[in-house]
C-alpha cells in the first residue's frame, strides 16, 4: 500500500512520487542528458537526481523549478 503524505488540499502518495520520477527520467533522456549532466545544470548531485527518478525523494520546490526549466518544460509536467 502506498504511503500517504497530506499536503494542503491534496493527498500525495508514494505512487505519485514514482510516476513523477519515471516521467522525469523520460524527459531527461529525451533531452539527451545524463543524470550527471542534469545534476550539473541544476547544481545538485547525481544521487539526488537518481533518488527523485526512482521515487525515493521528492524534489524541493526550488530544485523542481530548475529541473523543469533545464528540460525545457513548464510546471504542468507534474499533473
Amino acid at each position: 500500500k502506498s504511503a500517504k503524505v497530506q499536503l494542503p488540499g491534496s493527498v500525495y502518495t508514494e505512487d505519485d512520487s514514482i510516476k513523477f520520477g519515471s516521467k522525469l527520467m523520460l524527459l531527461r533522456e529525451n533531452n539527451g542528458l545524463s543524470q550527471q549532466e542534469l545534476a550539473d545544470i541544476v547544481n545538485c548531485n547525481t544521487r539526488y537526481i537518481s533518488e527523485i527518478e526512482r521515487g525515493i525523494l521528492n524534489p524541493r520546490l526550488d530544485l523542481l523549478i530548475k529541473i523543469v526549466k533545464a528540460l525545457g518544460k513548464n510546471i504542468d509536467i507534474v499533473d
